[in-house]
């Protein structure tokens, strides 16, 4: 590389790259001497002789153009044309696949963020921790989803699910899902929403969407206020079972059994009951936390138990903050499925 280079030059500059970028062909020097013949007010830098600027050609365009000097006078065989060309219609390729990621990668990381919740609500007298992390390094849309919502004065909504598939065919249904949970919660009697019902008409939604892979798992809760805590009332259609960190630092899955959602008429839900006191942590999360994989484990159930219990008496974005570092040591690279994390948990006073 010719350390003075210059670091930009104009296209309408009478030099030999420019010239070769706007003739889209090569302009072959084969000394200094011609160089400063042919483009005197542009004088070469660099220790080099003969010089080549090869256009980097692409479906008519050129979106670049390479530049090589050579140490000695020479003069440049049709063989040697041949093989710049070459070079420099691969960089023209490897050039348009990069630009084809960056938009690709900004399409993803835009949808994404459509797809989630741009603020979540500030509720008296309960921290919310939210951690999401997109599949492979954010350049595709993944599946997961989570919301939280009031859906009355003392009383909010919160859902995390996972649709099937990735990519434009999980945008679309990720919206489905997301929004049929809000549309139905906000249309339910002021302070009746109920979960089970709320995911029983997200699984009507599913079947009305063509195609077998319209499916999708999905929890739901309500939370509410009550003296000493906050009372939860939870459904899940298919989706891996809440977990509660008391206190003291047991832990308890929330037993919500349902089918997966888009699969038959009825999903057969239940509902679970339970009171989150001072100290007590609620913990919902998408599959992609379960079955990050190291070799041929997974981070599994077990693992999250453990890593949940060694965060008793945290913060709940602390506990997020920890999980999500547990599983990224587990299983360290580009994630393979999008993962998510939330936490509500009521402060000790």
């Amino acid at each position: 590389m010719a350390a003075s280079a210059p670091t930009e030059l104009p296209l309408d500059a009478d030099a030999p790259m420019p010239t070769a970028a706007r003739l889209a062909s090569p302009v072959l020097l084969e000394s200094r001497e011609e160089w400063l013949r042919r483009f005197p007010q542009v004088p070469p830098r660099g220790e080099f002789e003969a010089f080549a600027a090869v256009p980097l050609l692409f479906e008519g365009g050129v979106p670049g153009c390479m530049g090589l000097g050579f140490p000695d006078v020479r003069a440049f065989e049709p063989a040697d044309v041949d093989l710049l060309v070459a070079i420099a219609r691969q960089g023209a390729q490897a050039l348009e696949r990069a630009r084809l990621y960056e938009e690709r990668a900004y399409v993803a990381r835009t949808l994404q963020a459509g797809l989630l919740p741009r603020a979540l609500p500030d509720i008296p007298g309960l921290e919310v921790a939210v951690r999401y992390r997109p599949v492979g390094d954010g350049g595709e849309v993944g599946g997961d989803f989570y919301d939280l919502f009031a859906v009355a004065p003392e009383a909010w909504m919160l859902a995390i699910g996972d649709v099937c598939g990735k990519g434009t065919q999980a945008a679309v249904l990720t919206g489905v899902v997301r929004s049929t949970i809000r549309a139905l919660a906000l249309a339910m009697p002021a302070g009746a929403p109920g979960p089970a019902d709320v995911l029983t008409g997200v699984n009507a939604a599913l079947l009305l969407e063509a195609g077998s892979r319209a499916l999708a798992t999905a929890a739901c809760a309500v939370v509410r206020p009550e003296p000493g805590g906050f009372a939860v009332t939870l459904s899940a259609g298919g989706h891996p079972p809440a977990l509660v960190l008391r206190a003291g630092g047991a832990v308890e899955a929330v037993e919500a059994p349902g089918r997966m959602l888009g699969v038959a008429p009825s999903p057969q839900l239940t509902t679970a009951e339970l009171l989150l006191g001072p100290g007590d942590l609620l913990l919902l999360y998408t599959d992609g936390i379960l079955d990050a994989r190291a070799s041929r484990e997974t981070f599994g159930e077990q693992r999250l138990r453990d890593a949940l219990a060694a965060s008793a008496g945290e913060a709940a974005s602390t506990v997020v903050g920890a999980i999500d570092r547990t599983v990224r040591a587990f299983a360290p690279g580009r994630p393979r499925d999008d993962k998510a994390l939330m936490a509500l948990r009521v402060p000790v006073e």
